[in-house]
């Protein structure tokens, strides 16, 4: 992160972004990409390679990861 005061700690030993799948699914910049891609397809929305959207797509992954769907009526902030 950019800045210091962002960097925000939950202090957990197992943290989950120690782990090799989270940095897999959620910070390898091909797998954005894929995902990115991924549902653009099924929406039929133009490709966006902004960092928000790079950023959106990683929560996205997590929140999948995680809990293993999304919907809007089970919204999940990360």
């Amino acid at each position: 992160m950019p800045q210091e005061i962002e960097n925000k700690c939950c202090g957990l030993r197992r943290c989950v972004t120690t782990h090799t799948r989270f940095s897999k699914l959620c910070l390898d910049p091909d797998v954005i990409q894929l995902a990115i891609r991924n549902r653009g397809d099924i929406r039929n929305d133009r490709d966006d390679h902004s960092t928000r959207a790079f950023r959106k797509t990683g929560y996205r992954q997590y929140v999948l990861d995680r809990y293993g769907y999304l919907a809007w009526l089970n919204k999940v902030y990360a």
